[in-house]
C-alpha cells in the first residue's frame, strides 16, 4: 500500500518535471528565462531524486550515486536562484558591459 502511493507521487512529480521542463526549454528557444518555471522544475527534480532513493534498496547501484549528486545540486540551483532573485537589479553604471554575475555568492 504504502510502496504503492510512493510510486503514484514519485511519478507524478516525475511528470510535472517534464512538463515544467519543456517550458523552460521553449522559454530557452524563445530567449527568455523563465524563473518560476527553472525553480518548478529543479524541485520536480529533487523530488523525484528523493522519493526513488526511498524505494527498496537491494544493492547499491550507480543509479543512486547518480540521484545523490543529483539532489546536491538541483538544491545548490534552488537557493542560488532564489538568492539571485532576491538581490537588487545590477547598477547599469558599474556594469556597463552587461557581464553575467561569476563571483560566487556568499549567503546572507
Amino acid at each position: 500500500m504504502i510502496l504503492g502511493i510512493l510510486k503514484l507521487v514519485h511519478i507524478l512529480f516525475d511528470l510535472i518535471g517534464i512538463g515544467a521542463g519543456t517550458v523552460v526549454l521553449f522559454g530557452m528557444f524563445a530567449g527568455e528565462l523563465l524563473d518560476k518555471w527553472s525553480v518548478i522544475f529543479l524541485k520536480c527534480a529533487l523530488a523525484v531524486s528523493v522519493t526513488g532513493l526511498l524505494f527498496p534498496l537491494h544493492h547499491f547501484l550507480p543509479t543512486h550515486w547518480a540521484a545523490m549528486l543529483e539532489i546536491y545540486f538541483s538544491g545548490v540551483a534552488v537557493l542560488r536562484m532564489r538568492q539571485r532573485s532576491c538581490r537588487s537589479p545590477p547598477d547599469p553604471i558599474q556594469n556597463h558591459a552587461n557581464a553575467p554575475d561569476l563571483l560566487p555568492c556568499t549567503v546572507p
